[in-house]
């Protein structure tokens, strides 16, 4: 009905036109993301679901936030969702590289010493729980009136309750873990090469720049909240 009212973008069009190609002509007997055309088809879907779906709650229309004259916000030379897309397609390339390159196959479903599918329902299922942490975060966020992503403005606010609570950086381990989940779905210990771009990015730089720049703005109650709440809960 949409199609019919032409009110989807082209580039929509296209997605949805190759998608369907690939439904129908993919070998059913293997796992829907195995082959060049299965792997693109669930990189393009995944971001496109992701786009969609979740990155939109983190910039609720109308959204305004008090910002004194001589307070800047963070700046990251990449944003981390745009950085979580490329790793996901990462994770693909590096899967194909290794086919192409005859390197030995290397499926992670092997070393876990379960089915192909076993491992494709599971990285389904955490790619599906790591986005639906984003989006809670996200909402929890706007409750509390402050922005999501950097460019919104400052943070107005530490929040200590609901998921963080008990993560500190909710929005960061659900980068990660859909990356993760991304590695899973395509089933080759190469494409864990994703999981670790995003998550070296994160961890070694997004993750401490926010920090100290909270710990300027709020001083000892965030030091105080740090010592409450760990970034991996654990550690």
């Amino acid at each position: 009905r949409q199609l019919k009212k032409d009110t989807l973008p082209r580039r929509e069009h296209i997605f949805l036109l190759f998608s369907t190609i690939v439904f129908v002509s993919m070998d059913w007997s293997q796992t829907p993301a195995l082959g060049l055309l299965g792997g693109a088809a669930h990189v393009l879907g995944l971001v496109g679901i992701f786009h969609k779906k979740a990155l939109p709650l983190a910039r609720p229309p109308g959204a305004k936030f008090e910002q004194k004259p001589d307070e800047q916000t963070i700046k990251l030379p990449i944003r981390p969702p745009i950085l979580t897309f490329w790793s996901w397609g990462a994770s693909f390339a590096a899967r194909e590289v290794a086919t192409v390159a005859s390197l030995p196959a290397a499926p992670i479903s092997a070393a876990l010493g379960v089915s192909p599918l076993v491992a494709y329902t599971g990285g389904v299922a955490l790619w599906v729980a790591s986005t639906s942490l984003f989006m809670r975060s996200c909402i929890e966020m706007n409750s509390h009136k402050t922005p999501v992503p950097h460019g919104l403005g400052v943070a107005q606010k530490i929040i200590d309750d609901g998921l963080f609570g008990i993560l500190r950086h909710p929005i960061y381990i659900g980068f990660m873990g859909a990356t993760l989940g991304v590695g899973l779905i395509f089933d080759s210990l190469y494409s864990l090469v994703g999981l670790a771009i995003i998550s070296s990015y994160l961890i070694a730089h997004v993750m401490p720049v926010e920090e100290a720049w909270m710990v300027r703005k709020f001083g000892g109650k965030y030091t105080d909240y740090c010592k409450r709440v760990k970034r991996f809960y654990f550690f």
